[in-house]
């Protein structure tokens, strides 16, 4: 919904999402929020709230977004988000930055998307620092609803390229899994998803080729 905000046109009814990431089993990289969404006539409407990081060091940060389909094809979005920085004895600042992002169908099993995150060069207080302005393009196959290929390539414009290379299968409606590889550092990532009652419980871990694995959890709620 942040980064990518022309999803969120994929949401047909009103949902929320409760989400947590253990980063490296480092409490001080603890990584947390809530989001909710819902369609409107006018476009598909968004709120996260999260935050990330100890008492020492903390980040928090209120998005709001919006996406609309401009003709059959194309979705297009955009997020603005407040970012709080607070550190212990130093006090806090904040800064808001803009994000925006586009899908295209190119068939109906075929589609584009290209994020652009915070590219409005959004700055950290007085300081010369920019956010991190990241430029992703990637092709999403999929040849069913239980098959999905992705390919990804993530630029931030200060570093070089990361490629992500990934997938999902479905035996069963309630059930999804998902594998992949990113380069720059190595990665790899898997992923499980269980829907019961039409609500979805997700699990994830993801490894560093010098750090423990991360895990994240994720509860997706359809509001009635």
């Amino acid at each position: 919904m942040v980064t990518h905000p022309a999803s969120l046109n994929s949401i047909y009814s009103p949902s929320t999402d409760i989400f947590y990431s253990d980063n490296y089993h480092l409490s001080e990289l603890d990584f947390s929020g809530l989001s909710i969404a819902a369609p409107f006539s006018f476009a598909t409407m968004g709120v996260t709230a999260a935050t990330f990081g100890s008492s020492l060091y903390r980040e928090t940060s209120l998005s709001l977004a919006a996406a609309r389909d401009i003709g059959n094809n194309l979705s297009v979005g955009m997020s603005v988000t407040s970012h709080e920085l607070t550190i212990k004895n130093y006090g806090s600042t904040r800064v808001l930055a803009l994000s925006i992002s586009a899908d295209y169908e190119i068939a109906s099993d075929l589609q584009w998307a290209l994020l652009y995150r915070n590219v409005n060069s959004p700055r950290i207080g007085t300081s010369e620092e920019l956010l991190p302005q990241v430029v992703t393009s990637g092709i999403i196959f999929s040849p069913s609803e239980h098959l999905t290929a992705v390919l990804e390539v993530e630029k931030d414009l200060l570093f070089t390229p990361r490629f992500k290379y990934g997938g999902s299968w479905s035996p069963i409606p309630e059930l999804r899994l998902a594998a992949g590889f990113v380069t720059n550092p190595s990665q790899v990532t898997s992923a499980i998803q269980i829907t019961m009652k039409g609500q979805k419980i997700s699990y994830a871990v993801s490894t560093h080729p010098a750090l423990p694995i991360s895990q994240m959890v994720a509860l997706h709620f359809q509001l009635p």
